[in-house]
């Protein structure tokens, strides 16, 4: 009987830090917004289905096509001060 109530606490404390791992991984996930003005263009013609979305940092965004996605990843231009 001791066994097993020592095996049920260890499950619950080994399930209370589980889940508390995946809601620090579920934190760091990206947020990707959708672009409300995009234009874009596949053969000289609009796709039926696409979307835009852009990334948390600048220059990273997320392109739809029908079923699939495209990762673009733009250099960020950077000031040069004399």
């Amino acid at each position: 009987m001791a066994e097993r109530i020592t095996l049920a606490i260890f499950c619950m404390l080994a399930l209370f830090f589980s889940s508390d791992n995946l809601l620090a991984q579920q934190k760091s996930k990206q947020q990707w917004k959708t672009l409300p003005f995009a234009i874009v263009r596949y053969n000289d013609d609009a796709p039926k289905s696409w979307n835009v979305y852009r990334g948390e940092h600048k220059g990273v965004y997320l392109v739809r096509l029908w079923k699939r996605y495209l990762l673009i990843d733009t250099p960020v231009a950077k000031r040069v001060r004399d």
